[in-house]
């Protein structure tokens, strides 16, 4: 497990640069796109944070770190660290380490995720040692609970939850397990006769040649050859392994001066020292380890003697056999790891806004009906998700996604995922001319789950169908822990930086949603809520990152978080002056009731969004229970009772001023003329969608 997770770790390096690079230009056109209102970021960069203080009157639980760089020439292991450390609610294992680090035990380390979850990748002591997993996984980190290997995933990884009373143990480790073995007696005394003879001339004498590749998972050891030569007067132990070539024993081997550097096995593999000798092959004489000129090269061999060569390490890459002294010899340390801040939001004291329940229905209904015919896939989710499937042409979002296969994209083939499943499509049936299908893209597109918006959405897609069983480069467990080791101190999720986004926040809330039986993601899920609670403004919405007013966009993403949650949108969450989540998104409606407006004037994109929330929102009322828009769309029970989504035609500007929603606009200042050019991008992409705003007025 740890060899694969390593050399996965190795090939995720180059594409971490990629991604990187790639989302700091990403980043750049989603700061122009403040011009209009982007689909809540679907486009970004992820960002680490760092951990944050916490006070000892805030631990819940005290954990045992242990840290043991291998076995020393004793057989003693080296420890580098075993302190007891109290932790906040929310800690994790990283937070164990960061405590660690705050209080001088340990200079620094790294976690890293190749796909197999957040591994500990280095420890650099503080004599400035950087003890660094290598790119083969021959040399790695070693993960130990309460003194026993870790099987499960996710255990003793970085974004494990501390639970109090557990001891975490990570050991320098080697795979094979590069250690000679304890007793070479049985090992030697089934020795076998060999062919051929080392060196020439009359039989002088017999020797055995044995080489062991370490130690196997079972702690038995890996015999490569184990026999017994004739050898002439004046051979040495070189000519011992020529023997062994020539008979076709092993395939090559190699000296550097004295001592032997490599062997090359018969099935090709070259098992060479390593630079800094941290892998080595060592010599024994006689069962003996080897001193002085024993075993070397040029010595003579001598009749009834055995050669040994053992695969080994230094320092002695093996794990304690024995924990319990080690973790009964802890001490305290003198720092708390730190959490993220854990509140489940309360309903609020403030009494609701009650909404006009006549202007509700038209604008859900106008909007509805405009969707007809759409090829647009998150508006025919929310058809779907209304009981309006049927109005969406099919035909054309299959082709369209079909040609989303193969482009790199952070979130188009969820999306399309998302939306082929609402309307009863299989997305694994969706293929390209060269048999790749939907679901098979979006595990062999990096990019999809490179950021967190996008792992968000690939765990909703996947959630979506029966698309569990398919091959991808991370599964379900691994989205969830990817997703909660970039939760910041403050319990909320963002693309860049350590200041939670709304937008993020949420996605990752409604994401998160059907996994909250884990205790894992329930604990993340709270801490996001609260964090997305305390991002809300005085008129019940949320604004963007950076933003100090609300905008429709954020609110509607808002509003389909807490319908996932489970918690009602439209009564819950009321400020001071009884504006709530639901009631600042409609404030956002026009006056003529036919969109959302984003600036100045109804936008397609905000009008798409705003309506997704309205419909996770119905859909929260008409089950009565928690509603995911995404997962829930193919049953289409989210439309208003006793009306047909296209039943009312869009009024025109005839209403009457008095009947209108809330307020109209959101206060977004326009973007400055000079950033214009470079956001012209932006405007090409939306002059092509299906149907111009002038269309759509046309259709009315």
């Amino acid at each position: 497990m740890h060899r694969t997770s390593a050399r996965s770790i190795a090939r995720s390096g180059t594409y971490q640069q990629v991604f990187m690079k790639l989302g700091a230009v990403l980043l750049a056109v989603a700061l122009c796109l403040g011009m209009v209102p982007a689909a809540s970021y679907a486009e970004g960069a992820e960002a680490a944070a760092a951990p944050a203080a916490a006070s000892p009157e805030q631990a819940v639980g005290t954990a045992t770190l242990t840290i043991v760089y291998g076995l020393g020439m004793n057989g003693d292991p080296d420890i580098v660290v075993n302190k007891k450390y109290p932790f906040a609610e929310g800690a994790t294992v990283e937070d164990l380490f960061a405590a660690a680090k705050a209080a001088g035990d340990i200079k620094d380390y790294a976690f890293v995720d190749g796909g197999y979850g957040s591994t500990l990748n280095s420890v650099t002591k503080n004599d400035g040692t950087e003890i660094k997993n290598n790119a083969a996984g021959s040399l790695y980190w070693g993960n130990f609970k309460n003194g026993s290997y870790v099987v499960n995933p996710g255990e003793a990884q970085g974004t494990e939850a501390l639970a109090d009373g557990v001891t975490y143990q990570f050991a320098w480790s080697s795979y094979p397990t590069a250690a000679a073995p304890s007793d070479w007696t049985p090992i030697v005394s089934a020795a076998t006769d060999g062919t051929g003879m080392a060196g020439t001339g009359a039989k002088a004498g017999t020797a055995t040649l044995t080489i062991v590749y370490g130690l196997g998972f079972t702690g038995d050891p890996d015999i490569v050859m184990n026999k017994k030569y004739e050898f002439a007067s004046g051979a040495t132990v070189e000519d011992l392994f020529a023997a062994a070539k020539a008979a076709g024993d092993i395939k090559g081997y190699a000296f550097s001066g004295d001592y032997l550097s490599s062997v090359t096995m018969n099935d090709g593999t070259v098992v060479a020292n390593a630079s800094d000798f941290s892998l080595l092959w060592s010599t024994y004489k006689d069962e003996t380890y080897a001193s002085g000129t024993d075993g070397q090269k040029s010595e003579p061999l001598a009749d009834g003697v055995t050669y040994q060569f053992a695969w080994s390490s230094y320092p002695t890459a093996v794990a304690p056999s024995d924990w319990a002294a080690i973790i009964a010899a802890a001490t305290d340390g003198s720092e708390i790891a730190p959490g993220k801040p854990v509140q489940k939001p309360e309903d609020s004291k403030y009494t609701p806004v009650a909404l006009d329940s006549k202007a509700y229905t038209q604008l859900f209904s106008t909007i509805a009906g405009s969707f007809a015919g759409t090829a647009e896939p998150w508006e025919a989710l929310d058809l779907a998700a209304i009981g309006q499937a049927s109005a969406a042409d099919e035909n054309a979002l299959v082709a369209a996604a079909r040609a989303s296969i193969g482009v790199d994209n952070p979130t188009a083939l969820q999306k399309n995922i998302l939306a082929l499943t609402a309307l009863g499509v299989d997305a694994a049936s969706v293929v390209d001319q060269n048999g790749t299908s939907l679901i098979d893209a979006l595990g062999s597109t990096a990019m999809a789950t490179s950021m967190v918006n996008g792992r968000a959405f690939a765990l909703l897609a996947y959630k979506s169908g029966s698309y569990a069983a398919f091959a991808r480069v991370q599964t379900e467990q691994q989205l969830i822990n990817d997703i909660l080791a970039g939760q910041l101190d403050d319990g909320g999720f963002a693309l860049q930086g350590a200041t939670a986004d709304a937008d993020i926040t949420a996605m990752v809330i409604a994401a998160l949603a059907p996994y909250r039986s884990d205790a894992r993601v329930e604990t993340a899920l709270q801490a996001a809520l609260a964090a997305l609670q305390n991002l809300q403004l005085a008129d019940g919405g949320f604004p963007s990152l950076g933003a100090t007013e609300s905008n429709v966009n954020s609110t509607a993403v808002a509003v389909i978080a807490l319908a996932a949650a489970g918690i009602d949108p439209a009564s819950s969450w009321a400020v001071e002056n009884g504006a709530t989540p639901v009631s600042a998104l409609l404030s956002f409606a026009n006056e003529s009731r036919t969109g959302f407006i984003f600036g100045t004037s109804v936008n397609d994109i905000a009008t798409e969004q705003g309506f997704r929330a309205m419909v996770a929102y119905q859909g929260f009322k008409n089950t009565g229970t928690a509603y995911n828009v995404y997962l829930q769309a193919a049953d289409g029970v989210a439309g208003l009772p006793g009306v047909e989504a296209n039943a009312q035609k869009p009024s025109d500007q005839q209403d009457n001023p008095q009947n209108k929603l809330v307020q109209t606009g959101d206060g977004v200042a326009v973007a400055p003329i000079a950033a214009l050019g470079v956001c012209a991008i932006a405007g090409v992409a939306l002059a092509v969608r299906r149907r111009t705003e002038a269309a759509r007025t046309a259709d009315r």
